[in-house]
């Protein structure tokens, strides 16, 4: 800021664009939208600058025909990007916009191309070879990729955690799960929805591999059976989001595997109800085995496997539950949503089974994270809330009489 006198001789301030603090300017359009910020780089060299080293994150949800000149544009200004959100309502997007983002934003962690329609393995490739710092990729509706494209970034992208592919028939394959696998093995999410090429060969290795999988969406897939829900069971110790909707081939096998987990049962499992007694159980258990492939799932030789550790195929031990406590009713380490919707294969007894093992799912209104839609031959599966609920109902209808 500095004074000068105008044309009736008195003084008056300018305003200088190079004297705003940095930090102010920050400050500024960190409570305006995207849009301004990117409005806000073309002011001047300086603010240019400064919002090149200083904005991390943007989205451009709100641009649609443009999308693909604008990104091309503003990649090399704003070029220490961790997370865009490239998500557009058309067919606007193209590769030429997240090559751009590729060679310039290095640093990118977190990138968004759902519904990228145009989206093809050339950007794919890109991001590899430009973006190896990639944690979340959001592939959804990209129906032009293919599993060529998902085995290159695997292959460079060795920190991805969390990838989107629904959708993607085409990308999502047991190849494609083979080179995540074996190149991704921090992998915590990953969606699978209506990716009908997929088989319990590429999920069965998956779960032995990236054993730290959180979350994973199988929803459609209809080729899956009890086999990848067995592996997952075993396996992937810290699963609590779990999709099957539509996975017709899955049984109570299943539902048994999950809700006789070790890590769990010892904590979740009501004294007086087993699920099935150790014989019946074993026997089923034996039985699912036969389809699986040498090696590639570790039984125990008994049924009651140790509550407090597990020990899978390399010998190391898994200590269970460590988040449980049972005096504030901490379930984080157990299945928190589950959906088996449009599973007709599946007996009450079963999925009633998962839900006693498991506190954090819940059939209630007010918590619903059990899907059993379509599924008329479920509706007797409750959760606690419910059960205590009616028991409360009783005492107070015997009460008043």
């Amino acid at each position: 800021m500095y004074q000068r006198e105008n044309n009736r001789g008195l003084p008056s301030m300018e305003s200088n664009w190079k004297d705003l603090p940095t930090e102010l300017l920050v400050q500024i359009l960190s409570s305006v939208d995207d849009r301004t910020v990117i409005i806000a780089g073309n002011v001047c060299k300086g603010w240019r600058v400064a919002l090149s080293s200083s904005i991390s994150e943007l989205s451009f949800k709100w641009c649609s025909r443009n999308i693909s000149q604008l990104v091309q544009s503003i990649a090399p200004k704003f070029n220490k990007l961790q997370a865009c959100q490239l998500w557009s309502s058309g067919p606007y997007l193209k590769d030429e916009a997240v090559k751009a983002l590729a060679y310039h934003c290095h640093d990118l962690r977190d990138l968004d191309l759902s519904k990228g329609a145009l989206i093809t393995d050339a950007s794919l490739s890109a991001l590899a070879e430009g973006c190896r710092s990639l944690e979340k990729l959001n592939l959804s509706g990209c129906t032009k990729i293919s599993e060529q494209g998902v085995i290159f970034v695997a292959r460079h992208c060795n920190r991805l955690q969390n990838l989107n592919l629904c959708g993607c028939n085409r990308a999502g394959t047991d190849q494609a799960l083979l080179a995540l696998a074996e190149n991704c093995s921090a992998l915590q999410g990953l969606n699978l929805g209506w990716c009908e090429k997929v088989t319990d060969m590429g999920v069965s290795r998956l779960a032995s591999w990236c054993s730290d999988l959180r979350s994973i969406d199988l929803c459609g897939c209809v080729e899956i059976t009890d086999r990848s829900v067995i592996a997952l069971a075993d396996k992937c110790h810290r699963l609590s989001v779990l999709n099957l909707y539509s996975c017709i081939h899955i049984t109570d096998a299943s539902m048994y595997a999950l809700a006789n987990s070790s890590k769990y049962r010892g904590f979740h499992t009501h004294p007086k109800r087993r699920f099935r007694d150790s014989s019946s159980w074993l026997t089923e258990r034996t039985a699912v085995s036969s389809i699986t492939s040498a090696g590639s799932i570790c039984y125990s030789s008994s049924p009651s496997r140790s509550i407090s550790s597990y020990r899978d195929n390399g010998g190391s031990t898994l200590t269970s539950c460590d988040n449980f406590n049972p005096a504030d009713g901490n379930y984080s380490c157990g299945l928190r949503s589950l959906n088996v919707g449009m599973c007709t294969h599946l007996s009450a007894q079963a999925v009633q089974a998962v839900c006693d093992a498991f506190p954090g799912l819940h059939t209630c209104a007010e918590r619903h994270s059990l899907n059993i839609s379509a599924c008329l031959h479920l509706t007797s599966v409750h959760c606690a809330c419910v059960n205590e609920a009616r028991k409360q109902r009783r005492w107070g209808t015997l009460l008043m009489n």
